[in-house]
């Protein structure tokens, strides 16, 4: 199964969300110039097929878009980027956010093994544990 996208509105607090612990199991924004992403709202508008992805409250993708947006909106009040609500399970979410660092990310070999090591053992934190009889239970 995969993390589920739905549109919201801007939460209120937009501008102060704080991401959420997937979302810094690595570095923010590697190979992306914060200054261009801005330069690009202000000359575009908020790109809305690349949303704000909030789960459990938090910034689970989009931590360079979000600050890129909240210094647009500094100077244009009227600036409101786009929102999606992440629907899923802890796993859902790990999952969608190492698909899309690997994939959006200019990893070299070293960052990219780093990274796996730390999701991997994420995942295994949150992976079903065989109980007694055998059957997976997740009761952490």
């Amino acid at each position: 199964m995969a993390l589920k996208l739905k549109r919201i509105d801007a939460p209120k607090n937009w501008k102060s969300i704080k991401p959420h612990r997937y979302a810094e199991l690595s570095e923010v924004g590697i190979g992306v110039n914060p200054d261009e992403v801005v330069a690009d709202m202000e000359a575009n508008g908020f790109d809305k097929a690349e949303p704000i992805v909030i789960y459990e409250g938090e910034n689970l993708d989009g931590r360079v878009r979000l600050d890129a947006a909240v210094r647009v909106a500094a100077k244009n009040k009227d600036f409101v980027p786009f929102f999606a609500e992440g629907e899923g399970t802890a796993l859902e979410a790990l999952a969608y956010v190492r698909r899309h660092r690997l994939g959006r990310q200019n990893l070299n070999p070293t960052q990219r093994s780093m990274y796996e090591e730390k999701w991997n053992n994420e995942y295994e934190s949150l992976a079903p544990k065989p109980s007694e009889n055998g059957k997976a239970s997740n009761d952490s």
